[in-house]
């Protein structure tokens, strides 16, 4: 929690958040879908 009110104070909140989503995304959906992507291929 220090760190998130850490970014939020020095203005990098939005910066931090976009990286994070991408890496929810790549963890959550892009493993569990990555062998259904080789087999298409």
């Amino acid at each position: 929690m220090l760190k998130l009110r850490a970014l939020r104070t020095n203005g990098r909140f939005d910066t931090y958040w976009s990286w994070h989503e991408k890496q929810e995304f790549a963890r959550n959906h892009q493993a569990r879908h990555r062998d259904q992507l080789i087999l298409m291929t």
